[in-house]
């Protein structure tokens, strides 16, 4: 794995223009090529769907559990904490307070290449 790591560190050394230029394989004058078609549609459905059904599963059957005094479906206090948690760390605290204003990198809709500002 690390000599996978090293290729690909090695790759945007020498070709630092390179993610521009996959992305732009992917992108005409209206956007992302498969924007608005089923493929978009069923992967963002899929995704959102599924985080949306998971959070809502979780709180139930947590509140079921304390009701109840006992664990529900061998999950316990500690695993349900451990799954709302990291729903909302890797869906919105992560993305929105630590990438986005520490790595400042702009979308690719963004850049001059794709007619934005950066």
């Amino acid at each position: 794995m690390a000599a996978v790591t090293a290729v690909a560190a090695l790759l945007f050394i020498l070709f630092p223009s390179i993610d521009v230029r996959i992305a732009a394989l992917f992108h005409d004058t209206d956007g992302f090529i498969l924007s608005g078609t089923w493929i978009d549609k069923l992967y963002d459905g899929v995704l959102r769907g599924a985080t949306v059904w998971a959070a809502l599963a979780a709180i139930p059957l947590w509140l079921a559990g304390e009701i109840r005094g006992r664990a529900v479906l061998g999950f316990g206090r500690r695993a349900f904490a451990f799954i709302l948690a990291a729903l909302v760390l890797a869906c919105i605290v992560v993305p929105d307070v630590l990438f986005k204003p520490v790595f400042g990198r702009a979308r690719p809709f963004e850049t001059l290449p794709f007619g934005g500002a950066e």
